[in-house]
């Protein structure tokens, strides 16, 4: 045993010093310094990383708008800001990887590194860049260096490199070189300055430096009225040089070919100039769609999309923000750019095809963030506020068979419950089936007994017709087009949260609901009372307005209301309520800004509510929870297993996941 541990710890010293010795010889050879993507192309190697599309070396040849957002790590000599803004899963993760690992050997410093989360900062450590170091011998090399690789650093001879999530602040380092990943997803310390400004702080104290910012737009400009939250990246990206990626135009007599940027017609994010055939049905014919040059009308098969990109480049619209000792260089790219197949043009073209037909929010924003990779830029509609209301007024209820769910939700007022039934058909529309108030949540036989006495002898009194007493629990429980509303929602209501939660406990069908403004989720359950729903209250106010005043196509995803003769002045005033501020002269426009300046609104909140509780439904009820399961919003798999039968005993992770209701 004695003679085995020996040999471990010499194979251990041996191990060391060889390590050491790599690292040494690594340091005192001469390196000669060539452009951060020339390096790239040498150096980098996918094989060792699981998650690749391609397991080789990295080729700018399939990417060859990485190029530029590479080789402006070279930032010697200047104190240098730059920002990418691009689609997923287009590379655009490379450009700083990619440029930092060529840091690591030519520009060895302190460097920074923060993502949204410390969670997805160990993930991408794990995943994608100790692998690529595992190909570059001299950082191999330093990797097998004892304490040198922890969770959230590496420690090298010559340089430090952290690693963090937006959850904290960045504090107390100061760093040369700092990376922003996924800006639009990191979580905002209220009240305190932003990370991106700490992160910024943290290079003042040297002569060069770089800032890094790397993200796919989430969200809107900032001056746009799009009711969604203004893209960080996106504002970030205006301050710079806005370099656009332009595809080469291959008609020889292209009228462009002689201008400032010849050939570069056809921006990568310029979707609507892909065209394409429709058959009789108005889908897709396949292979038809081609990219049309809007300089000289020339149709580009997708053969052409390769030349078109290696010999296309960047335009910038601030080409001055390029010079000096403090310049701000932007990059931005669409999926026309990318060459690889899940953005064959037929793919893009569907995708397009869809946004345009679609009344989804959803949808559109993912068109405009995801796919040309720029703001989402809203759809505009010219009504005014009451008339627009009005204008959802349906001419009939929608028949029992298109119906997936019915949904209750309500608002708490000092003197009862302003309710709200909504059904979700199978076009993914919203339809009103009822509203109303009620004094009271619940009453026992005896209670019920003695409040329809009185409102009978007033009714005869009166002269009058008797009305018997409704309670919110009734409205839970009746039937609307023969179906019973699956879930509720309930506004907690101040002073009135006590007797809302003793209701919603007795009830599997209820949650109660706040409004909270906080976290990157859209919405989630609380970890104190797990029957309370935490929803971003303006988000969904800025969904809502854009289906109220925005969304025009009545087809799908469109928000009706009652009958005209059956919706009251009452309920369109309050859900008109909301009005931009004219205070905030800059984003008050913006629909998540919108304020009611003490108007009543309170069938606005039930309204919002229903978002809410929909979402809710949609991310944790079962399959055979649904009427139907055909709505494209239930995003039900058409052959998948199942989701687990479960029993109604709340699951301690999740009061809601697996019910079977």
């Amino acid at each position: 045993m004695e003679s085995i541990s020996r040999g471990l710890y010499q194979e251990s010293v041996h191990r060391i010093i060889d390590s050491r010795l790599r690292v040494v010889a690594g340091s005192l050879s001469v390196k000669h310094k060539v452009s951060p993507a020339a390096w790239a192309e040498g150096n980098v190697d996918f094989k060792h990383v699981v998650s690749a599309r391609i397991r080789s070396k990295l080729d700018l040849n399939l990417t060859p708008y990485l190029r530029a957002p590479i080789d402006a790590w070279d930032f010697a000599g200047t104190r240098r800001e730059v920002t990418v803004c691009a689609p997923e899963q287009t590379g655009k993760t490379l450009a700083w990887v990619c440029g930092l690992l060529w840091t690591f050997i030519f520009q060895q410093c302190l460097s920074l590194v923060c993502y949204e989360s410390d969670d997805k900062a160990a993930e991408i450590n794990t995943d994608k860049f100790k692998p690529l170091m595992e190909g570059i011998p001299e950082l191999a090399a330093e990797l097998a260096v004892p304490k040198a690789v922890r969770a959230d650093r590496y420690k090298f001879s010559q340089l430090s490199s952290f690693f963090q999530g937006s959850e904290r602040r960045i504090t107390s380092k100061s760093a040369k070189i700092n990376v922003a990943d996924e800006l639009d997803d990191w979580i905002d310390h209220a009240a305190t300055v932003d990370n991106l400004e700490d992160m910024r702080k943290r290079t003042r104290s040297f002569a060069e430096s770089i800032l890094y910012k790397v993200c796919t737009i989430k969200g809107s400009d900032r001056d746009s009225a799009a009711g969604t939250k203004s893209s960080k990246i996106w504002q970030e990206f205006k301050s710079s040089s806005m370099g656009f990626w332009y595809l080469k135009c291959q008609n020889p007599k292209c009228p462009s070919l002689q201008g400032e940027h010849p050939g570069l017609t056809m921006r990568s994010a310029d979707i609507h100039n892909l065209q394409f055939d429709l058959d009789a049905e108005k889908r897709l014919i396949s292979g038809t769609a081609r990219l049309v040059c809007p300089t000289c009308g020339f149709e580009h098969p997708e053969t052409m999309k390769r030349a078109m990109n290696l010999q296309g480049g960047y335009i910038h619209r601030h080409p001055e923000r390029l010079q000096g000792k403090s310049p701000h260089y932007g990059f931005q790219w669409g999926v026309l750019g990318s060459q690889f197949e899940a953005f064959a043009w037929d793919k893009v073209a569907a995708i397009q095809l869809e946004a345009g037909h679609t009344g989804d929010l959803k949808k559109q924003i993912l068109f405009d963030n995801s796919w040309r990779g720029l703001p989402f830029k809203e759809r505009k509609a010219n009504s005014q506020q009451v008339d627009a209301i009005r204008s959802h007024c349906s001419t009939k209820l929608p028949e029992s068979d298109t119906i997936e769910a019915v949904f209750l939700s309500a608002d708490t007022q000092d003197y009862g419950w302003k309710w709200e039934i909504r059904a979700l058909d199978i076009n993914c529309n919203r339809w009103q089936l009822a509203y109303g108030f009620c004094e009271f949540l619940e009453f026992t036989a005896e209670e019920r007994d003695k409040h329809n006495s009185r409102r009978k002898l007033a009714a005869e009194h009166e002269g009058g017709e008797f009305v018997p007493v409704e309670t919110l629990e009734d409205v839970l429980y009746k039937e609307y087009l023969g179906i019973q509303p699956i879930l509720g929602i309930i506004d907690e209501g101040g002073h009135r949260g006590y007797e809302v939660r003793n209701f919603v406990a007795k009830h599997r069908r209820l949650y109660t609901y706040k409004g909270d403004s906080r976290g990157s989720q859209k919405f989630c359950l609380s970890k104190n009372y797990p029957k309370l729903i935490l929803a971003r209250k303006k988000e969904y106010q800025a969904h809502l307005l854009h289906y109220i005043y925005t969304q025009n196509n009545r087809d799908n995803f469109y928000w009706y209301l009652l009958p005209e003769q059956e919706v009251s002045q009452e309920y369109v005033r309050e859900l008109s309520a909301m009005r931009p501020d004219s205070s905030n002269k800059k984003e008050g426009h913006m629909y998540e800004n919108y304020v009611h300046n003490s108007r009543v609104h309170d069938y606005f909140d039930t309204s919002k509510m229903y978002l809410v509780i929909e979402d809710f439904a949609i991310a944790y009820l079962a399959k055979s929870c649904w009427q139907q399961k055909k709505a494209e919003c239930l995003n039900i798999p058409k052959s998948s297993p199942k989701k687990a039968e479960a029993s109604l005993t709340p699951i301690k992770s999740n009061w809601m996941k697996g019910f079977n209701l």
